[in-house]
């Protein structure tokens, strides 16, 4: 059975990092990175893969790093859609996770949170 696809992909690591002018053509870089990969299925589901990578530290993200990226796409989720009620409920859920990330960072040093 053949199957057609409509974006292809790659992620690849630099341990030793990559200086911006030796990024090739229309690839994009950056230092550590959250993707989700959706595929279709014919009967209307679909498959989510998500992956992560640090590049300075190796390996996946860090929890709290997947959290930020969370937060992140409820504010983007915000911004997209229309006036309404599910606006309003994707802006509450960033502003009470954004709380509670400012309130819970951690702060280095005497009295700091950890």
């Amino acid at each position: 059975m053949s199957r057609t696809y409509y974006v292809t992909y790659e992620m690849t690591p630099h341990p030793e990092g990559i200086r911006v002018e030796d990024v090739p053509k229309g690839h994009g870089a950056t230092d550590r990175l959250v993707f989700i990969s959706v595929l279709d299925s014919d009967d209307g589901g679909s498959s989510t893969a998500i992956m992560s990578c640090d590049g300075k530290k190796g390996g996946n993200l860090e929890p709290i790093d997947l959290f930020k990226a969370w937060t992140l796409l409820a504010l983007e989720l915000t911004n997209q859609l229309p006036p309404g009620n599910r606006r309003n409920l994707c802006r509450e859920v960033f502003e009470r996770i954004r709380g509670a990330i400012l309130q819970n960072r951690f702060v280095p040093g005497p009295g700091g949170v950890s």
